[in-house]
């Protein structure tokens, strides 16, 4: 609603008035009523997916993104009041008059598998909107992916980027056309270091990118056409793509790799003692070494325990021929030391005759 005092006309950010922002949140709150009433039949999960976006109130975790970032924003770009809702207010004119808006927080760097979605309010003119990932380097006033420092899958094409390189161009022939309702997703996987898509809650084929790790990604939109909007879903509710299935599955897949890897048992100890030193387990570390030890110690134990115990008739039968090997060693050893005087005795002589 408007603030007391303020002009009716007054712009809230970029270009947008107080009556305009009062406009969408009264069709906000219409469309919340007409789901909670069920005045209308829903035609479709999407539309659901669009209108019903805050209607579970999921808690976000906290260390996770939770709303886009109006700090710092091009000026063709504008953030309704709930933060999560941007819309492209340029004229678009030309190839790179983009605007691009990402969220508060980057992804944690221990979170195996992030995703979320964004709903097409609005498709625009050109419907020319691009959603992935992008690092705090990345220009705000280019596209998503079509530039150094970002990934991102265009939804008016199909063609997905990475840091300005055409990575793959989609079948043209399966792709449809962006409209409103769209529910467009991404993901990021930290088991194999890359981007995913997906579309109206289905998992888009071959749209995968490998990249490095150690890299703090932020979740990215790219606008460029008037009158494209869109509304991001961080987690606050339900997901139209079944991510924790998709979760399980590429669980499994990688219990599955660990379980072929051969592993040779001698560096899992130092393995353990790193791990628990690296992240300050000391006590257990402790615990560790001293079951270790014991364990070291028992089999030594055993071992020696396995090998062959000699009888008092074994040893002697073993002395004789090492009295005699050694006897014979030092005979040997006097032989050549009576030699080697003969020798020198002899070359002295021819030395004096000389």
């Amino acid at each position: 609603m408007i603030e007391e005092g303020k002009d009716e006309n007054e712009y809230i950010q970029h270009g947008e008035t107080s009556m305009e922002v009062v406009k969408q949140e009264k069709q906000d709150e219409a469309d919340k009523e007409d789901i909670k009433t069920g005045s209308y039949r829903r035609e479709s999960t999407m539309v659901a997916a669009c209108k019903d976006s805050g209607a579970e109130n999921i808690i976000i975790p906290d260390g996770f993104p939770k709303q886009l970032d109006t700090r710092v924003l091009p000026y063709t770009i504008k953030i309704w009041k709930d933060k999560v809702t941007a819309r492209y207010i340029g004229a678009g004119n030309h190839s790179e008059d983009h605007g691009s808006v990402r969220t508060d927080l980057h992804v944690p760097m221990a979170e195996s598998v992030y995703y979320f979605e964004v709903c097409i309010k609005n498709a625009g003119k050109k419907g020319n909107i691009a959603i992935g990932f992008s690092t705090a380097e990345f220009d705000l006033s280019k596209q998503v992916g079509t530039h150094a420092r970002s990934w991102g899958y265009r939804c008016d094409n199909g063609q997905k980027y990475a840091c300005g390189s055409k990575v793959t161009l989609m079948d043209k022939s399966t792709h449809t056309p962006l409209k409103a309702n769209d529910v467009i997703g991404c993901g990021f996987n930290a088991h194999t270091m890359s981007i995913f898509y997906t579309r109206n809650g289905c998992f888009i084929e071959n749209a995968l990118q490998e990249l490095r790790g150690g890299m703090l990604l932020y979740p990215t939109i790219s606008l460029h056409s008037p009158d494209e909007m869109v509304r991001c879903n961080l987690g606050s509710s339900p997901f139209m793509f079944d991510i924790n299935a998709y979760k399980l599955k590429e669980k499994a897949k990688e219990e599955e790799l660990i379980e072929k890897t051969p592993v040779d048992e001698s560096c899992i100890q130092p393995l353990i003692r790193e791990y628990l030193a690296h992240c300050g387990y000391l006590s257990t570390l402790k615990a560790f070494d001293h079951v270790y030890e014991h364990t070291q110690t028992r089999q030594k134990q055993k071992l020696s325990s396995s090998l062959p115990q000699l009888t008092t008739a074994d040893a002697k039968h073993l002395k004789k021929p090492l009295k005699e090997t050694v006897a014979g060693g030092k005979g040997d050893c006097e032989s050549s030391s009576n030699d080697m005087k003969t020798c020198s005795q002899e070359e002295a002589v021819e030395g004096e005759k000389k």
